[in-house]
């Protein structure tokens, strides 16, 4: 849902509209995950919860920019993947 959120973000932004319905509908799409995020906070630490957030954010805009926007991303963009998934990984241990 955040995804989705951002991705309406991006719309009214290419728009130049920084007040509009699709800023106000993506600040709902926002409070709406707000339920989910408490319940994630019960079973994980919030340092595991900020790292888990930050990867799954990385991956679905990259992927969102490129699918949606024609946005390749760089080698450097793709190391920063990497290392994403890596400081999951090892948050886990």
């Amino acid at each position: 849902m955040t995804i989705f959120a951002d991705d309406l973000l991006k719309q009214a932004a290419n728009r130049a509209e920084v007040f509009s319905r699709l800023v106000l509908f993506a600040a709902l799409v926002y409070a709406a995950t707000s339920p989910m995020w408490a319940y994630i906070m019960q079973t994980r630490s919030l340092a595991q919860v900020a790292i888990m957030y930050s990867m799954l954010t990385l991956i679905g805009l990259y992927a969102l920019g490129y699918f949606r926007y024609g946005e390749v991303p760089s080698g450097w963009q793709l190391v920063s993947l990497g290392l994403a998934v890596t400081a999951v990984v090892t948050s886990e241990q």
